[in-house]
């Protein structure tokens, strides 16, 4: 073969150069990502030494330009019929070596053209996506109607609680009232008074916090019960609280103890008067929850003589009900007692007046609490995957996706809304309406790792670029074509080999954050799941977990947060939020969900159509074809799970949804949860194919501008069909080694 080397300056003058010293071991790698499933063009054994004219002009540039030189390295077959591009690549000047020996001449790696370059190289560099500049601050960035928008957040109801207990360290402790300073009781009067249990441990308290008495108390009334029990309450309702101002509490109690009496006759007559309640009072004006409970009763004479006199009383009194609470609201749980004697003589009789708890008594307070709906600054998912796109490449590449697009997305409209289309993301600053210390709007960073990776934990999509203006996301089954696009026949020697790290013995999917912290997380369903496969032979993790957050109590927790100046532990995380159209715009999806069950008020549910279960849907067809010829036997087994992994109910729409009926989030999975099973079935074979073949330059070019179809091998012993995986082409040889993924036909 012959072929003509060519350099090409910034000014597009062209030289005609001799043939680099390397050239002979010069290859083009065709590789499909592991991950992402496109395929990116690479150069192999592309160790090129340029003398004489080369060299000089390389030397030139460099010198003249630094990092920042620029030039293409033209290459092309000589044939009768023309001269056919083998290769284009520009030269990465930060690796421009010279040597000045026998001969002078340059080393200098080369990269592939284009703004493929700056799309890879900047792949992990987060960007401010509320800018309308390029990553060269100079390029101008086209506005889209839904990329920093407002988007209304309505309240997800949280279970707030509060609970005190008693426990005593040296046993059942009991208080004598008798001794009490604030108690006194005269001849022939009843004394009303209010005794407050000794609650000494405060085990959750998400209202507020909880106020227990470390001691039991006596406190004395003779007007409003109010005015004794001011300042001696359990609880007290935040008065800064975001909480809707009036919420229905409920309450449970359990009041277990003794109460003892005891008096010694005298010779006076008349008798004693002992009346015990237990009751739980709430409210500005201290009004009853419940009727009283009464506990004990006495009304006994005094019979001179008879010697030392005592009574106990028993009790285990369970409560509950409910109350409504404003801001500044308190709630008391307390004894109400009334003592006193109808003789002339004051305490004397008197011996004791006890009372006790055990250390199981408990009081409860628990809300379905709900807040102000807020506003929020949105980012549409395919407009920020395209803006990221667009400014790490200076405008020169731009999101198209038929899975992420929508009817009226930007920059590309679809003629319907892809699966992945209705969801928003935003950060937690954004969710609280926080500014930062100077005033100023915080910035939305994204990276095209970030925004890949977590999307692909929860979407199994692929990317790949077409042409040189176009980054395509779809689901990856996209990236495998079913067309057959070269046919390499009567091949000489194939080898079919098992991919040991694509067989996998545990599958772990879901979300990486999801704790409030302040509430009861426990009920939070978006959270991690494991799962296993029966395979022992292996040991291998496919690991897919989502670092943005879809949890409806963060979200919520983190809305409550308003925009104070303190700091959050999710300001700065990403959010995910499942949106619907509304005509005009955007509104959250809520709840959307029947045959509920285990969840909190399911109305008010957030993302409930991309809960891990939903999400481990959409990788079923990679993971189930770990195992060879899959039928209906085959499943995929609950193993563990944080949260609420026991949430279930059924998504209330037929729009990209893959299951036939409900789901509950640790049910295992088959081929039976599908309302498709087709769509579950896997593709390939967790296997390669290698061989050799012979590729001409234009069979090569057009293997690489249709790099997803199918390419069929025959050979005396295997035959069948592969995607590629990898293509190593040597235009010098004429010769390529094939590596392909089989297909399962």
């Amino acid at each position: 073969m012959q072929w003509r080397f060519t350099l090409i300056d910034r000014n597009g003058i062209r030289t005609v150069i001799d043939e680099p010293n390397g050239w002979m071991e010069f290859s083009l790698r065709l590789k499909r990502h592991p991950q992402r499933h496109g395929t990116f063009r690479e150069i192999q054994g592309n160790n090129f030494q340029f003398f004489e004219k080369a060299a000089w002009l390389l030397k030139a540039e460099y010198e003249a330009h630094g990092a920042k030189g620029y030039y293409q390295l033209l290459i092309e077959e000589m044939t009768t019929r023309g001269r056919p591009e083998a290769h284009r690549g520009i030269f990465v000047f930060p690796s421009y070596r010279f040597f000045c020996e026998r001969d002078c001449f340059v080393e200098i790696d080369i990269d592939q053209t284009g703004p493929i370059v700056d799309f890879i190289n900047r792949f992990d560099q987060a960007v401010d996506v509320t800018k309308t500049k390029g990553f060269d601050g100079v390029t101008e960035l086209s506005p889209y109607a839904f990329l920093n928008f407002d988007l209304t957040l309505p309240s997800k109801t949280i279970r707030i609680r509060s609970e005190a207990a008693t426990k005593n360290e040296e046993g059942n402790s009991f208080y004598d009232i008798l001794f009490d300073t604030d108690f006194t009781i005269f001849p022939n009067q009843v004394t009303k008074g209010i005794i407050l249990p000794k609650f000494n441990n405060t085990s959750l308290g998400e209202i507020t916090d909880f106020k227990p008495s470390y001691q039991f108390d006596y406190v004395r009334y003779t007007n409003a019960i109010s005015e004794a029990l001011d300042g001696s309450e359990i609880l007290l309702v935040n008065p800064d609280s975001t909480i809707i101002n009036k919420n229905t509490y409920n309450f449970t109690a359990r009041l277990k103890g003794s109460f003892d009496v005891s008096w010694l006759p005298h010779g006076g007559s008349g008798g004693i008067v002992i009346d015990l309640k237990v009751a739980v009072k709430y409210g500005k004006n201290a009004v009853d929850a419940i009727a009283p409970v009464s506990i004990a009763a006495y009304n006994g004479a005094f019979l001179p003589g008879s010697g030392l006199q005592s009574r106990q009383t028993a009790f285990d009194i369970p409560l509950n009900g409910s109350f409504v609470l404003g801001r500044e609201d308190k709630v008391w749980i307390c004894f109400l007692l009334e003592a006193g004697n109808s003789t002339n003589v004051a305490l004397t009789p008197w011996a004791g007046l006890k009372i006790s708890l055990t250390d199981d008594s408990f009081f409860k307070v628990s809300s379905d609490s709900k807040a102000e709906a807020t506003t929020a600054k949105a980012f549409m998912i395919n407009e920020t995957i395209s803006r990221v796109i667009e400014s790490i490449t200076n405008n020169k590449l731009k999101l198209y996706s038929e899975y992420f697009g929508r009817y009226n997305s930007e920059p590309y409209r679809f003629p319907a809304n892809g699966c992945g289309s209705q969801r928003v993301l935003t950060n937690g600053l954004r969710i609280r309406q926080a500014k930062l210390p100077d005033g100023s709007v915080p910035g939305m960073f994204l990276s095209m790792k970030d925004l890949f990776e977590s999307l692909a934990a929860t979407d199994n999509i692929g990317l790949g670029l077409e042409g040189d203006s176009i980054v395509r996301i779809e689901n990856w089954k996209w990236f495998y074509k079913s067309a057959v696009i070269h046919r390499c026949l009567n091949v000489n020697k194939v080898q079919r080999s098992a991919q040991a790290s694509e067989i996998y013995s545990t599958f772990k999917f879901g979300y990486d954050k999801w704790e409030a912290e302040e509430h009861n997380g426990l009920d939070e369903f978006l959270t991690k799941r494991e799962y296993n496969l029966d395979i022992p032979q292996v040991k291998n993790t496919l690991e897919q977990i989502c670092k943005f957050i879809a949890s409806g109590y963060a979200i919520e927790v983190t809305r409550r947060k308003g925009n104070s100046s303190a700091d959050w532990r999710y300001d700065n995380n990403i959010f995910m939020i499942c949106v619907e159209p509304t005509g005009v715009g955007f509104r959250v999806e809520l709840g959307n969900i029947s045959m509920a069950g285990n969840i909190i008020d399911p109305a008010t549910v957030y993302n409930f159509r991309i809960s891990p279960l939903r999400n481990a849907l959409k990788w079923f067809d990679r993971v189930i074809g770990s195992y060879r010829n899959v039928n209906t036997g085959h499943r995929i087994t609950f193993g563990s799970g944080d949260g609420n992994y026991i949430a279930e109910g059924n998504l209330n729409t037929f729009f990209c949804k893959l299951e036939v009926s409900k789901l509950k989030e640790n049910d295992d999975l088959s081929l039976s949860v599908f309302a498709d099973q087709r769509q579950a079935l896997p593709i390939m074979l967790p296997e390669r194919i290698r061989f050799s073949y012979p590729l001409g330059t234009n069979e090569y070019k057009n293997i690489q501008a249709n790099p997803y179809g199918l390419i069929e091998f025959t050979s005396s012993c295997e035959n069948g069909f592969g995607w590629v995986d990898q293509i190593d082409y040597k235009p010098n040889d004429g010769q390529a080694d094939f590596t392909l993924i089989p297909q399962i036909t």
